[in-house]
C-alpha cells in the first residue's frame, strides 16, 4: 500500500524533526534569557528559537493527524485518543512558548517601563517555570497515550514486537520521570527528568528512522 508507506515515512521524518525544532529552539531561547545581554540584536536568536518551538507544536499535531488517518478506519477509538493526546501536547508546548516570548519582548523595553533588571529576571524565572509546567503536562499526556498506542501496535503487529515493547518501556520510564519532576522528587539529582527522558528520546529517533525505512506493516 503505497499511500500508507508514504504517510509512514512522513511520520518518521516528523518524529526526527521534532527533536531539532524544540531542542535547538529551546536552547536559543534559554541561552538568551540567561545572558543578561538584552538588546534587539541578541533577541533575534531567541525569537527564532521561539518560532522553532512553535513549529514543533505544529509538527506533533500533524503526527497525530497522520496517525489518525492511518488507523481510524479499523481502530477509530485508539486513533482518536492518540490524536487528542497530540492536540493537548501541541497546545501545552505552544502555551509555554508564548510565556517565554512575552518575557523576550519585555526584555527589550523593560527600562522604558521602569522595570529593574532584578524584576525582569524574576519575570523570566516565572515564565520559565510556566513553560516547565506546561511542557511536563504535555509530555505526560504524550507518554501515557503512547504507552497505550504502542501496546496496541504490539498486539496488532503493525510494528515488530520488540520495537513496540521498547516503546512501551521507554514511554513508561519517561512518564515516571515527568511525575517525579512534577512532585519535586529529585531521586537522580537535578537532572532526574532529563535522565529518565533519554530512553524515550532515543526510541523516538529510532522509530523515526524505522518508519522512514520500513513504515508501519499493514500487510501482516
Amino acid at each position: 500500500m503505497q499511500s500508507t508507506k508514504t504517510i509512514s515515512r512522513i511520520i518518521g521524518i516528523l518524529f526526527i524533526s521534532a527533536f531539532f525544532f524544540y531542542g535547538y529552539g529551546n536552547y536559543l531561547v534559554d541561552d538568551y534569557l540567561k545572558s543578561n545581554s538584552f538588546n534587539k540584536q541578541n533577541s533575534n536568536s531567541a525569537i527564532i528559537g521561539a518560532v522553532m518551538m512553535l513549529i514543533n507544536s505544529v509538527v506533533v499535531l500533524v503526527i497525530g493527524i497522520l496517525i489518525n488517518k492511518l488507523f481510524k478506519k479499523n481502530y477509530n477509538l485508539i486513533a482518536k485518543a492518540y490524536l487528542f493526546a497530540r492536540i493537548i501536547e501541541a497546545f501545552c508546548l505552544a502555551f509555554g512558548t508564548i510565556f517565554l516570548l512575552q518575557v523576550v519582548n519585555l526584555s527589550l523595553s523593560y527600562e522604558n517601563n521602569n522595570i529593574t533588571l532584578e524584576i525582569l529576571n524574576n519575570r523570566i524565572l516565572t515564565a520559565q517555570n510556566f513553560n516547565f509546567e506546561f511542557y511536563n503536562l504535555g509530555m505526560l499526556v504524550l507518554a501515557m497515550s503512547s504507552i497505550l498506542f504502542f501496546r496496541f501496535l504490539k498486539q496488532t503487529k503493525y510494528l515488530p514486537t520488540y520495537l513496540s515493547t521498547i516503546g512501551i518501556l521507554s514511554y513508561s520510564t519517561f512518564a515516571i520521570g515527568i511525575l517525579l519532576e512534577l512532585l519535586g522528587q529529585k531521586i537522580l539529582g537535578e537532572q532526574t527528568g532529563i535522565y529518565l527522558s533519554i530512553p524515550g528520546g532515543v526510541f523516538e529517533f529510532v522509530l523515526g528512522v524505522w518508519l522512514i525505512v520500513k513504515g508501519f506493516d499493514f500487510e501482516n
